[in-house]
């Protein structure tokens, strides 16, 4: 892998790419995602390094990065998402190659106090996996193991500083990138070792139920990072930099005439 410092911002309305300030430190494997108007970047990895605990901020009004309190564990190939003004991180691996310690244990940051805490592991150690927040949870999907690639999925109770189980998924990945938009996950990309995943698996959290929707084939890159962008009600005068906002959608009871798996 090549670790860079380049970061580039995409203008949702305009369709149009440009370069920003880059990160003080080039890492691979890295996890990111965004509060309040600002992008955390956590962990990661350097050639022929072990995992990192290096966790960075970047103020996208001022489009400068600063150097926040480390992680309690050093770790890459992992999850970040923001819940509530918190920065959770989960899982990854203590080594970005094949006979680094895959992780399960989990830790979350405080922005207000700039303190890391450590939670509850996950019931499964795994890397490259999906991590998505949906309704005060936060769902771990898939990934890899030590034996291989997981179909298991869990999610974490904020509240009761819980894991719990949850249907797993019609299929086994080594990685899966996935997104939520209302109460329903997408997995739209995902690798197996020996193939990509073929078509785009929606879970519906209400009825912990999964489809597979058979007439929409998953996107074909699986190197690839998904992130969701709510733009109703912005115009193109805006600054598209500081959208950083949930979209809201309801999920009605799934049809039955797709193929399933569930509990």
């Amino acid at each position: 892998l090549f670790p860079i410092k380049r970061m580039d911002c995409y203008n949702v309305l305009k369709d149009s790419w440009y370069s920003k300030l880059g990160p003080p430190t080039p890492r691979d494997s890295l996890a990111a995602c965004a509060s309040q108007g600002k992008i955390y970047t956590s962990g990661g990895s350097e050639v022929g390094s072990s995992a990192l605990n290096l966790f960075e901020c970047y103020d996208t009004r001022t489009e400068s990065w600063q150097v926040k309190a480390s992680m309690l564990m050093a770790r890459c190939c992992h999850g970040s998402v923001e819940a509530n003004g918190l920065i959770y991180v989960c899982g990854g691996t203590v080594g970005n190659n094949v006979s680094g310690r895959v992780l399960n244990n989990c830790e979350v940051y405080d922005p207000n106090t700039q303190q890391w805490r450590e939670l509850c592991g996950m019931k499964e150690s795994r890397k490259n996996h999906g991590l998505v927040v949906v309704n005060n949870r936060i769902y771990a999907i898939g990934g890899q193991g030590f034996l291989g690639g997981l179909d298991s999925m869990e999610y974490y109770d904020i509240a009761s500083n819980e894991w719990r189980a949850a249907s797993p998924m019609p299929w086994r990945g080594l990685t899966v990138k996935c997104a939520a938009v209302g109460d329903v996950i997408y997995v739209l990309a995902g690798f197996q070792g020996v193939g990509r995943l073929g078509h785009v698996l929606e879970y519906y959290t209400e009825f912990d139920r999964w489809l597979t929707c058979s007439k929409v084939k998953a996107f074909p890159v699986t190197s690839c990072l998904i992130s969701v962008v709510d733009t109703c009600g912005v115009n193109e005068d805006e600054d598209m930099d500081l959208i950083d906002s949930q979209p809201h959608a309801a999920s009605a009871e799934p049809s039955s005439a797709s193929t399933s798996s569930s509990s």
